[in-house]
């Protein structure tokens, strides 16, 4: 079995879903004691590292890290944004690929795909993914769902586009073979010893919290994706 592991932004400042650089840092020292990977790996790995958004800070911040402990790990990008302001260049992604880190979608518009006709989602799925394969030059088998939202329609339309290892939001441990992983989300105030927990597989905090933003989801629709803008700004 293997933990998957989600960040979106890691700087210095205090929002709701960023890690503060010496926290990451710190975080990324305990995971030493452990086998850190991708699904590409000859061997399964136990813990996955994912990075959500294609925040620039995961490349300025993160990336360093990563490199100094070896770390492969998921970036998911949503082509809508790149090169914006606050987010990943075209330039930055092949960087990323030629260090080895796996380039994912995140969709385009990073819209909760539940909500999107067949069309759209259609567009949204192969779309980005060939977009990002142009800019890499490599092939892109992964995705992440924008807010962890997905049904079997997604699913089906999502295996139909190619993608070999959909990435939820859900917070669980993962056999190998799955194709459908779960993950837990690192947010602001989680200290050293709540993470140490956390890869020592004590997930249930994290499963309730999911099933409460699981609910708000299903009421508030592509509104759960403005108010979480807000708080990743």
């Amino acid at each position: 079995m293997f933990l998957a592991l989600t960040y979106h932004s890691i700087e210095y400042k205090k929002s709701g879903y960023t890690v503060g650089l010496e926290l990451f840092r710190q975080q990324m020292e305990k995971l030493a004691a452990f086998r850190v990977g991708t699904m590409h790996d000859p061997i399964c790995p136990d813990i996955v590292i994912t990075f959500d958004d294609g925040l620039i800070s995961s490349y300025r911040f993160a990336l360093p890290i990563l490199k100094d402990y070896k770390y492969k790990a998921y970036f998911f990008i949503p082509t809508g944004l790149i090169g914006n302001t606050r987010h990943i260049s075209a330039a930055m992604l092949q960087e990323m690929a030629r260090l080895g880190m796996v380039i994912g979608s995140h969709g385009i518009t990073h819209k909760l795909m539940t909500g999107l006709t067949n069309n759209r989602l259609e567009r949204e799925l192969i779309d980005s993914r060939s977009e990002l394969e142009d800019i890499i030059g490599e092939e892109v088998t992964s995705l992440s769902l924008p807010g962890g939202g997905y049904d079997c329609r997604v699913i089906s339309i999502a295996n139909e586009a190619g993608y070999k290892y959909i990435f939820t939001s859900e917070p669980r441990l993962n056999d190998i073979g799955d194709r459908l992983i779960g993950r837990v989300t690192m947010r602001q105030g989680m200290t050293l010893e709540k993470f140490e927990s956390i890869i020592g597989g004590n997930l249930c905090l994290n499963r309730t919290r999911y099933l409460f933003l699981f609910l708000i989801k299903r009421f508030l629709g592509d509104g759960y994706g403005f108010i979480r803008r807000l708080l990743i700004k």
